[in-house]
């Protein structure tokens, strides 16, 4: 895919209207993942739009969850990342996202982050109180897991 390294845009494009149906999701994901590792920006940009002329779906949560976990910016940005892990279309893997990017939050703010966790409604509360005891425990910050 060396083409989509110097033209991703198009590439995408192509994936996207080109691809036979059945082969369209691994194409875009593929081509996606390495574009988030190799510019997040523009990756997460590419992917506003697509969002806008696509219905939810298992495809489009994992491109979203790509940005969140892989995409440098948003893991030093938590509340642009909890904005983007909100997209996500599953109820199950939208709050295992919200859950990693509040842990990473974390290991940056610790404070911030039990406020976050302490005023949301987006979590249920056995979620919110395991990551609560997670973040206060002595050893939360000697790793590095999320």
């Amino acid at each position: 895919m060396q083409w989509a390294q110097h033209d991703t845009p198009a590439a995408m494009a192509w994936a996207e209207t080109q691809t036979p149906a059945e082969m369209r999701p691994a194409a875009l994901e593929r081509t996606f993942f390495e574009w988030v590792d190799r510019s997040p920006g523009d990756a997460a940009e590419w992917l506003g739009g697509y969002l806008a002329r696509t219905p939810p779906g298992a495809d489009a949560d994992r491109m979203i969850a790509a940005v969140v976990n892989l995409g440098n910016p948003l893991k030093s940005d938590p509340a642009t990342a909890l904005h983007w892990a909100d997209l996500i279309s599953d109820p199950r893997r939208r709050s295992s996202t919200e859950e990693k990017i509040v842990l990473r939050w974390g290991r940056q703010d610790r404070n911030a982050a039990i406020g976050y966790l302490t005023n949301t409604a987006t979590l249920a509360p056995d979620r919110k109180q395991a990551l609560l005891t997670q973040m206060q425990s002595p050893t939360f910050l000697e790793t590095d897991d999320y």
